[in-house]
């Protein structure tokens, strides 16, 4: 019988084996281990479908790093799998956030302060106003003004010449 001790080093190459003589049944059970596997050996189109499980992927074997860009698509993400914990500070940004997503049900009590409001108009804002403080209070076009600080109220004319004024007069 020839052995492995009766063959030399290096005697027997790829070019000396023929196509397909060297089937599953004729290697040794764990003969073939990753350190005999060369780099880029198997890809892809060699794996047979559904041949990787989950079962078949040692813990931790999958990184981040390994995952292509674009590989998992949100259609492959289980649902409820991603969880606030789950997000990197700052990652969600408003660029990602849909359009009508956040509703008033998702807003803190209290979370909406005056220095974020930008509004072009008081009507945008609904609100029972109760004591309002303020200086003067004009209509658009510039003919009606009350000065709340100076007690007047006065009406232009389309020459914007004043024709009515109430209130302190000096």
């Amino acid at each position: 019988a020839v052995t492995s001790v009766k063959i030399n080093a290096s005697a027997v190459t790829s070019e000396k084996i023929a196509t397909g003589a060297i089937t599953a049944d004729k290697i040794a059970a764990n003969a073939v281990v990753a350190g005999k596997i060369g780099a880029g050996a198997v890809t892809a189109d060699q794996i047979a479908a559904n041949a990787v499980t989950s079962v078949k992927i040692m813990a931790d074997a999958v990184t981040a790093n390994k995952i292509a860009a674009g590989a998992v698509e949100s259609d492959k993400i289980m649902a409820n799998a991603v969880t606030s914990d789950k997000l990197a500070a700052n990652s969600v940004i408003a660029l990602k956030i849909a359009a009508n997503a956040v509703t008033s049900d998702k807003i803190a009590a209290d979370a909406v302060t005056a220095d974020k409001i930008n509004v072009n108009a008081l009507s945008a804002i609904s609100a029972d106003l109760g004591t309002v403080t303020a200086g003067v209070a004009k209509s658009a076009d510039g003919k009606f003004e009350i000065d709340l600080v100076n007690r007047t109220i006065k009406v232009f004319d389309d020459n914007n010449r004043l024709r009515v004024q109430l209130g302190k007069l000096t």
